[in-house]
């Protein structure tokens, strides 16, 4: 109750707020439900980031009596867009995947967001299965779904990660009209660090070359020498490093 009534003075006084405290306590619902007040009041929405997708069961049972009400509140989790990919090879790409192919006409003739938004509590499965039928990407099925809910529950990336953002829905300077919940804060600080310091493994680029020989295709060939070249940068990189530590070492 203390918690409650902290979050929701936090809100009205557009403060930030970290709490801690034990497991089990129940921090899940004591931040949802003054955010979830606050929101419907306000007009604005909530983004309840999750560290790891075991995490959303917790919001999904929390938010389950909320949702079988009269309330019409539309609630999304998001699952890692390859986990999401129906074909057998993940290639975002109209030449490699009939499931994105002619798309956009597709999904609106499908009317498949419309039966989604039904559920009001809608789940990655759901969507799949649904994106299946139809024959339609279930990963660009669930991003569309994103503009249309007013509970979004998802991973950190799609939050912090440059490479991950939300751009449809994070990509204006003004997030006034958001309410963002961030679930075991602490793992953030890791994650951060691992966003902005991306690693290039040579073994990658062997494995990689070796899948893509042979490949006749016109992307396939740009992708392969976009690998060679980075390769051979790799070569230099290392040459250099090798100079100077010799350098050093010598003085």
């Amino acid at each position: 109750q203390q918690m409650m009534e902290t979050v929701a003075g936090c809100l009205r006084q557009k403060y930030h707020l970290l709490v801690s405290a034990p497991t089990g306590t129940g921090k899940t619902a004591a931040a949802l439900y003054p955010a979830l007040q606050f929101a419907i009041q306000q007009n604005k929405k909530i983004f309840f980031a999750t560290a790891k997708s075991t995490q959303q069961q917790m919001v999904q049972e929390t938010l389950a009596p909320v949702c079988s009400s009269s309330l019409d509140l539309k609630v999304l989790f998001l699952r890692n867009t390859e986990k999401m990919c129906a074909n057998q090879i993940y290639f975002c790409h109209e030449d490699f995947c009939p499931w994105i192919k002619q798309y956009q006409d597709r999904l609106l003739e499908s009317g498949i967001i419309g039966s989604l938004l039904v559920l009001k509590l809608i789940r990655p499965d759901d969507i799949f299965n649904e994106a299946k039928k139809q024959m339609l990407c279930p990963a660009e099925v669930m991003m569309d779904l994103t503009t249309h809910c007013d509970i979004i529950c998802g991973d950190y990336n799609y939050v912090f990660d440059p490479a991950a953002l939300l751009r449809r829905i994070f990509q204006h300077r003004d997030y006034s009209h958001w309410i963002l919940i961030l679930d075991e804060a602490h793992n953030l600080y890791q994650r951060g660090m691992d966003y902005y310091s991306p690693q290039l493994k040579r073994s990658d680029l062997t494995i990689m070359q070796q899948l893509l020989k042979g490949k006749k295709t016109k992307v396939y060939a740009a992708l392969l020498r976009t690998v060679k070249e980075t390769a051979v940068l790799l070569d230099r990189l290392q040459q250099e490093l090798k100079t100077v530590t010799e350098g050093s070492r010598a003085a």
